[in-house]
């Protein structure tokens, strides 16, 4: 059966980083931050070293950081479209 060529999609994109003390720069090893994006339900925790991975589709969004022992912080970010 024929069909149309597939439409490109973005994949993996969206906000990545490590999760880092403020005052010593250090990555956050000992304890799991929460990662929340406003206006969306689902929250994603830090791993090893504070590696963290949120997939987003292109937007402007505010991603609140917070771990017991720190005080939150908010960021606005831009996730860019990908052209092929």
């Amino acid at each position: 059966m024929p069909m149309d060529p597939p439409t490109p999609l973005q994949v993996h994109t969206g906000v990545h980083g490590v999760v880092r003390d403020a005052t010593t720069g250090e990555a956050l090893q000992d304890r799991r931050a929460t990662i929340a994006v406003a206006g969306r339900g689902h929250a994603v925790h830090s791993g090893d070293a504070g590696h963290f991975w949120r997939l987003l589709i292109p937007g402007d969004y505010t991603v609140t950081v917070s771990a017991t022992g720190y005080e939150p912080s908010s960021h606005q970010v831009t996730v860019k479209s990908i052209t092929p």
